[in-house]
């Protein structure tokens, strides 16, 4: 009843615009747009979309126009042209194709204004015009526009009276850039999130999906923008006629009575809102097109919106627990496993009115239900059945709620009824991780999953008397031989391994070089590079067992002559500790070192024989002589500076191995002799 006034009193006041203005003809809203002709790339054929409302009774019977005017200029070539936009003839290219003047779906395929003048709901129809433009320039500014007396006359939110204002609306295009271009669509949907005239409930939230896309894939940024009135093909610019009441910026505000809570997305043309007073208001929206980061074109749609009192629809919801495939009906939950193929439906009904038609609205399975797909069907008038099937992967588990939206198409002002059905995806399998560990020892092993578990021993590995349990999440283990154990989680089916690998049980060898292993205080520094076997850990010392270092390899400088002794211990997994010791010495004074090979082949590298004074020497009663292998000698001298050239009595000698025997005395005048051996290489 309380809606039934509210009509009524909206069609009083409906009644009193129209005594107003009897040659209102409905402007509820529309939007112009072009495509390139293929094949002239200057030629483009416009379409102009106009909604009209229906009216109500006693409201003016004008009509919708036979044509529009459609008006272009640029400043390139100065002057306003014009050309006819007619009626389409027959059907208009909607999905599916429509005769041109059908009625606007309301969202729920209600009888309206448009079906039935004594329809409680507002009706709207569309009527498409077209025509098409050769343009005659290349210009970075063309602007095309049409307009029409009069706007509905019960718009709320424009300047009075709002059936005297023109309905206008315009493109612009940049065809210095590109002559090859279309302009972006606004999308034309029956869907009710979609609608060019969208219907709305007061105190609801809104959320209106109806963007635009462009046909050559050129960027799109969108704004809100004023309504706006103009006259014919003039001169001058349009004027804004928003009532000062009302704001908008460039994504938000307040354009007609939402408190403040418009929202514009101006990336898809989405907005969203909380409409907080009854009435019919209008908007515009406009989306710029950019290719290459240039500005190549406008578009605008002018769209009227209709805030009514909405009553929920009551409805329930009924899970058929026979349809459920690969899954388990669990309180009122359906649990399923992650990479199960799971199918169930329900029913959504209308317990309250068994004659109403329950209408599916909307639903968020694709995003809660990833890759799901969902059917809706009637069996009967007031149920609506939903059946899922769902694949779910890893990346589902946990908690999803799917939520249906659905309308009584009885009267498709009432605000959708609600229907949830929760849906559980179980937890992945997961055990671990490997581990390693000594002879006799105990370690622990764990999963995560869905709590039912059961553990076995692989085929090779130690029986299963080395497990603490088979059915607990965190069993203890003391192997003897390396083993795996596997895991299933019962519910899922799940498995996972855990390997426990015994160490090799082969004590440590410790091995290191220690150079120099003479040396004097000109240089008094000893090198250890380890070589250890079965080793993980490493412990140096001295000779006093001064700890000096845990690294693999060490370093040692010392700070006085003397014979130095070094201990490696090397420890292995399981802790085993054997060590190794070498010495080096380091003199007071001065000593020979002698290469191991020398190859005198003119290269200036490494041409003569001789050795290397480490220290403080003395130069006297110094002998170096060297001998081949069958004692002959074939070089001596007294001279520390000079060394053998490979040659004997002017003739090179073979590669082979030679033999040296050296006196020296360091500066003490201590007596220093050498012999050993080298190789000459040829």
């Amino acid at each position: 009843m309380d809606k039934f006034y509210r009509v009524l009193s909206l069609l009083l006041i409906f009644c009193t615009y129209l005594s107003n203005n009897l040659s209102a003809t409905h402007c509820a809203g529309g939007e112009l747009y072009y495509v390139q002709v293929p094949g002239n790339p200057n030629t483009y054929q416009f379409t102009f979309r106009f909604y009209r409302d229906c009216g109500a009774v006693g409201q003016s019977t004008s009509i919708e126009p036979a044509s529009f005017t459609l008006c272009y200029t640029s400043p390139c070539t100065g002057t306003i042209q014009t050309v006819t936009m007619p009626k389409i003839v027959g059907n208009i290219p909607t999905t599916p194709p429509v005769p041109n003047g059908s009625p606007l779906n309301d969202g729920c395929n209600s009888i309206t204004t448009c079906d039935n003048i004594n329809s409680t709901v507002h009706g709207y129809r569309q009527w498409w015009y077209t025509a098409t433009v050769t343009l005659s320039t290349p210009c970075n500014a063309w602007r095309f526009w049409t307009t029409l007396c009069c706007r509905n006359d019960i718009t709320g939110n424009i300047t009075t009276p709002p059936g005297s204002q023109n309905f206008f609306i315009e493109t612009t295009f940049d065809n210095t850039v590109s002559a090859n271009n279309s302009s972006p669509v606004f999308i034309n949907s029956n869907v009710a999130t979609s609608l060019p005239v969208p219907y709305v409930c007061i105190n609801v939230p809104f959320s209106h999906t109806g963007g635009a896309m462009d046909p050559d894939g050129d960027s799109l940024v969108f704004e809100m923008i004023q309504p706006r009135t103009f006259t014919g093909c003039g001169t001058g610019a349009p004027t804004n006629i928003l009532l000062p009441a009302y704001n908008l910026l460039t994504s938000n505000g307040n354009p007609f009575p939402t408190n403040n809570t418009f929202n514009l997305n101006t990336t898809n043309g989405y907005f969203n809102f909380l409409p907080n007073q009854l009435g019919y208001y209008v908007m515009c929206v406009k989306v710029s097109e950019y290719r290459n980061g240039v500005l190549i074109g406008t578009n605008m749609r002018d769209m009227q919106i209709v805030v009514d009192v909405c009553v929920p629809l009551p409805v329930v919801s009924q899970l058929d627990s026979l349809s459920i495939v690969n899954g388990q009906l669990l309180a009122d939950t359906v649990m399923t496993c992650p990479g199960s193929n799971l199918s169930f439906c329900f029913d959504i009904i209308d317990q309250v009115n068994p004659t109403a038609n329950v209408m599916y609205v909307s639903s968020d399975y694709s995003t809660v239900l990833p890759g799901s797909s969902v059917t809706f069907t009637n069996p009967q008038s007031n149920v609506l059945r939903v059946c899922v099937n769902w694949n779910s992967v890893l990346a589902d588990t946990g908690s999803h709620v799917l939520t249906v939206y659905v309308k009584d198409t009885l009267d498709c002002q009432s605000s959708p009824g609600i229907s949830t059905v929760p849906i559980y995806v179980r937890k992945p399998l997961r055990a671990g991780d490997d581990y390693t560990m000594c002879y006799g020892d105990t370690t622990s092993l764990w999963c995560t999953g869905n709590g039912q578990y059961e553990w076995t021993v692989l085929p090779g590995g130690d029986n299963i008397n080395s497990m603490s349990c088979t059915s607990c999440d965190n069993p203890m283990v003391w192997p003897k031989k390396t083993t795996q154990y596997q895991v299933r989680d019962k519910l899922c089916d799940f498995l996972d391994t855990v390997t426990v690998t015994i160490y090799n049980m082969d004590d440590p060898i410790p091995i290191f070089t220690l150079t120099p292993k003479q040396t004097s205080m000109e240089n008094p520094t000893f090198n250890m590079i380890n070589y250890s076997m079965n080793a993980v850990s490493y412990a140096w010392y001295d000779s006093s067992r001064n700890f000096l270092g845990n690294t693999k390899d060490l370093t040692v400088t010392e700070n006085h002559p003397g014979v130095f002794c070094y201990t490696l211990e090397a420890t292995s997994q399981c802790m085993e500790v054997r060590a190794s010791t070498q010495c080096a010495t380091i003199v007071g004074d001065g000593y020979l070192a002698f290469p191991t090979a020398f190859t005198p082949n003119g290269d200036g590298k490494n041409d003569t024989y001789l050795p290397i004074v480490i220290g403080d020497m003395n130069t006297n009663n110094y002998s170096l002589v060297i001998y081949n292998r069958w004692g002959m000698q074939v070089f001596a001298t007294k001279n520390l500076k000079q060394g053998w050239n490979g040659k004997f009595k002017g003739k090179e000698l073979e590669g082979d191995t030679y033999y040296y025997y050296c006196e020296a005395y360091h500066r003490l005048n201590e007596k220093l002799v050498y012999k050993g051996d080298f190789i000459l290489f040829r």
